[in-house]
């Protein structure tokens, strides 16, 4: 997965940036993402108080002797950058580790009012106590909060939470790895567990961000072994919001981004007839975007429209054919397409259910 994304190259950053955002509308979490981001964050970010070799040191080999083994890391996983320094542990030898990524990147180029969707994924690494965070009345994603990585105020901008999912990874006596939803409304920060949130700054919202580029970071306070308050800090990302383009090919592309971001926010909104406003509209500017399609067909199955879904998952397929023009392999748009046939089936003669 790229760092950053380059600014002369909107186009490829509209492409990625829509890729996390439908595949996250379309099935939610996966257990593989969390298992990725389980591991990466091992070794990816840090906290804000005083460091102590030895422990740090000490929880750190722990944790990746405990976490489970896998050979697949997912394209979308979220991998932070290593910091310049090692995460520091705490007096009982337990290190918080939070990730953050925008639009599954390090970096992105924006047109005002283009939504904006956080990646945030919260584990520990050491030997110490689990902590846990938040409860059944405030989640531990209400306390995780953005800000301005070079000055540390909060961001003035109100963020809205999509989606969260805690996973617990297990070994079975088999001795291979198992995966399961932690049910537990409140988070066990330990190493195993790993928490996962999307938060989404709305259309309306971000068109109150300045042009310019804003560092941002995810932050949280937790308490430490003594008992004292100690802030959790993420690696920054960066956002470039850009007015428009002189380049016309270049304004477009931010142009087509911008509606992609915003179709897949009502989407994850549950605003469904307005995602396939949105989507459809995408469709008719390029008749050639299978992209446009794959997205139309997202919206139309989750408002219930199976035809137009099958429809339009159908020309998707069809346009990549001729293009290779897809975000994901064709196979995980068939299996989508599968499911809308099945639903189509089942409604026109009920004894074809399984």
């Amino acid at each position: 997965m790229p760092a950053t994304r380059p600014a002369s190259v909107p186009s490829s950053s509209a492409s990625a940036m829509c890729t996390e955002r439908r595949r996250g509308a379309a099935r939610g979490f996966g257990a593989a993402l969390g298992l990725a981001c389980l591991i990466a964050a091992a070794v990816g970010c840090g906290s804000e108080s005083e460091p102590s070799r030895e422990t740090e040191g000490a929880a750190l080999e722990a944790a990746r002797a405990s976490a489970p083994q896998t050979s697949v890391v997912p394209d979308d996983a979220i991998v932070p950058r290593p910091p310049p320094e090692p995460p520091a542990a705490d007096t009982g030898g337990t290190v918080w580790l939070l990730a953050l990524e925008v639009d599954q990147a390090q970096e992105i180029e924006v047109l005002p009012g283009t939504p904006l969707l956080f990646s945030v994924s919260l584990t520990a690494a050491g030997t110490g106590p689990p902590g846990r965070l938040g409860g059944a009345e405030k989640p531990w994603h209400s306390q995780v909060a953005l800000e301005f990585a070079e000055r540390g105020e909060p961001a003035p901008w109100k963020t809205t939470t999509l989606a969260a999912q805690s996973l617990v990874f297990e070994r079975e006596g088999s001795g291979r790895g198992a995966v399961r939803d932690a049910l537990d409304p409140e988070a066990r920060v330990a190493p195993g567990q790993v928490h996962l949130a999307t938060l989404a700054i709305a259309p309306d919202e971000a068109a109150r961000i300045s042009a310019g580029r804003h560092l941002l970071r995810a932050a949280l306070v937790r308490s430490d072994a003594r008992g004292a308050a100690a802030r959790v800090v993420s690696d920054p990302v960066a956002i470039i919001v850009r007015e428009r383009s002189d380049d016309p090919a270049e304004q477009a592309a931010l142009e087509r981004l911008r509606l992609v971001a915003e179709a897949d926010f009502q989407l994850r909104s549950g605003q469904f007839e307005e995602a396939q406003r949105i989507a459809a509209e995408l469709a008719q500017r390029d008749p050639a975007d299978a992209r446009a399609r794959e997205l139309l067909g997202d919206a139309a199955s989750a408002a219930g429209h199976d035809e137009q879904a099958r429809d339009a998952y159908l020309e998707a397929l069809a346009l990549a054919g001729a293009t290779g023009d897809l975000d994901e392999p064709p196979q995980t748009l068939i299996e989508r397409l599968s499911e809308v046939q099945q639903r189509l089936v089942t409604t026109e003669d009920p004894k074809e259910s399984p």
